[in-house]
């Protein structure tokens, strides 16, 4: 495949939510407020000070922030959000987080561009389409807010919509200063982690709940310590997580010839020299080849490491392959090779690979065998993935606000917003939440605030761990269907 050929298939995986995301588009207030998409949904109604409405009524009326907030419904309706009358009044009473008053609540938000999943559904590649993503963070905001709003105060949101063509150092320092220096925020919600955005919050002391920061471990989260991603585990855990998972699927025994394919960057290389070493206790012989980071924008290059570690995997006779990547882009760069070659490994993926998405982009030969580690439905799955109780929950929320999605991929974003809203608020609930970022980091993870992803299955932050993805279930490729299905139980992560 020709570097031109590769660059839309980067696009697709990158627009995935929980990979990596790239962009660096600073939106100003009037291109905000009249994105598609971002007006408020809630009908005309009672003032802010209107008291809450029995459930099935709706109302609110648009404010919009001088300083260029996006404009925010508020008033009253049922739905998702129910606040602690108590804890909320004792929030309201002294608020010292920056970003809060005794009103309101300014809250960041990170979102995909709504024209990058345009450009995707013209390309004919309307099943990696994110959909309109900002519209869903609205939507839940309006809900809240319609509800009473958060701590008895209405959420407002300010954007910084991403694309898929600058660097992410260069979006994220974008995202930054926009939320630090264009404007004040009480925290972060996205689905996205950018190393350059979170640091520098982090230094700020701004909290941001995400619902991934695929290519964090330990050594990274403690450069960017007010991040907490509910939906997605460090990669270090997961390291530590996969030769036991795959082992109780009959795979990784001592006397296996097993390689790691790895993006060459500081985390994942660690993270692989973790799981390389766990192997080697175990009896096996390991081999390790790397592939370039895709956010280097180097694909021809990938696509040579792809090319090489093949080689390397086959004379070296390893029969099992797992990975540690960004996403779905380097094992379909690996997959490729393999099969020009006619080198048939059995795959041990997670998801991580993505692989509903996976599925869609290499030979359904050299699937044949495949097993993974899976914890996301909507990322795993090409068929019921949106069943759980929370789940059907946050749709329903979403469609009554006007949102309807197509496929996994613009579901994913939806549920996204409803787990990063859902957390938000049950976190401010807590007394004293709101007094510093300390408190309100220290509130997201408590687990008393009865959080329940729809994203993942369970979520926990043990010992204060920032990382939520507390389990998995283990799935396998299967041949009739063409797609992988969950084949055992919700297991302890």
């Amino acid at each position: 495949m020709s570097s031109a050929g590769r660059r839309p298939l980067l696009l697709v995986v990158g627009v995935l939510l929980l990979a990596t995301a790239c962009g660096s588009t600073v939106q100003d207030a009037s291109t905000l407020a009249t994105a598609p998409g971002l007006e408020s949904t809630a009908p005309p109604g009672p003032p802010t000070d209107a008291p809450s409405a029995s459930p099935g009524a709706a109302g609110g009326r648009t404010a919009t922030d001088p300083a260029g907030r996006v404009p925010t419904s508020v008033g009253a309706s049922a739905g998702v959000g129910q606040t602690d009358t108590a804890s909320g009044q004792a929030a309201a009473a002294a608020p010292n987080l920056p970003g809060v008053t005794d009103t309101t609540i300014s809250i960041g938000i990170i979102a995909a561009d709504p024209s990058t999943s345009q450009t995707m559904e013209d390309a004919g590649l309307g099943a990696a389409s994110a959909g309109n993503e900002p519209a869903n963070w609205q939507a839940m905001a309006d809900e809240v807010n319609a509800n009473g709003g958060v701590a008895g105060r209405q959420l407002e949101l300010i954007f910084h919509l991403v694309n898929l063509t600058d660097s992410p150092q260069t979006q994220g320092q974008a995202a930054c200063a926009r939320f630090t220096q264009d404007n004040t925020v009480a925290a972060v919600l996205s689905g996205y982690y950018y190393a350059s955005a979170h640091v520098c919050l982090s230094n700020e002391g701004i909290p941001a709940l995400l619902g991934t920061n695929y290519g964090v471990d330990r050594t990274v989260a403690t450069q960017s310590s007010t991040v907490v991603a509910w939906a997605t585990p460090l990669l270090d855990r997961l390291a530590a997580v996969l030769p036991d998972a795959f082992r109780s699927e009959g795979k990784l025994r001592a006397g296996t010839t097993a390689g790691i394919f790895v993006t060459d960057a500081p985390a994942f290389m660690r993270s692989a020299s973790q799981l390389s070493a766990d192997l080697t206790d175990r009896g096996l012989t390991v081999v390790t080849q790397t592939v370039r980071d895709s956010d280097t924008g180097d694909y021809s290059g990938a696509s040579g490491d792809a090319s090489a570690a093949v080689l390397q995997f086959r004379s070296a006779g390893v029969t099992e392959i797992l990975f540690l990547t960004h996403n779905a882009f380097e094992p379909m760069l690996l997959m490729q090779a393999a099969n020009s070659q006619g080198y048939t490994p059995t795959y041990l993926l997670s998801t991580q690979q993505y692989p509903a998405a996976l599925v869609g982009l290499v030979p359904p030969d050299q699937l044949t065998g495949a097993l993974a580690v899976g914890w996301a439905p909507a990322i795993d799955l090409n068929i019921d993935y949106d069943t759980s109780v929370q789940a059907q929950q946050c749709l329903t929320t979403l469609r009554d606000h006007g949102r309807t999605f197509s496929g996994g991929t613009q579901t994913l974003a939806g549920l996204l917003a409803c787990d990063g809203v859902d957390l938000l608020e049950r976190a401010a609930e807590r007394p004293g939440a709101l007094a510093n970022g300390d408190a309100l980091l220290r509130a997201a993870l408590d687990g008393g605030t009865g959080f329940v992803s729809a994203v993942t299955f369970t979520t926990s932050f043990p010992d204060g761990r920032r990382d939520g993805v507390a389990a998995y279930r283990p799935m396998a490729y299967a041949s009739g269907c063409g797609c992988f299905t969950y084949n055992g139980p919700t297991t302890p992560m």
